[in-house]
């Protein structure tokens, strides 16, 4: 999702970025991280990716 379609869709938040990402394989864990561009502005969906990769214990 671009940061364009969160600001369109403002029920997009932090809850359901955590809702989606649970649900994501550890490979689409790691390109979602990989993908992301600004790392000091993460958006709501990056923020809930990083924080999986870190309770999965991922080693990316």
């Amino acid at each position: 999702m671009t940061e364009e379609e969160d600001e369109q869709h403002p029920q997009v938040d932090a809850v359901t970025a955590n809702e989606v990402v649970t649900g994501m394989t550890d490979e689409q864990l790691a390109a979602a991280w990989d993908a992301a561009e600004d790392l000091d502005n993460l958006t709501d969906v990056e923020e809930a990716v990083l924080a999986e990769i870190e309770r999965r214990q991922l080693n990316l």
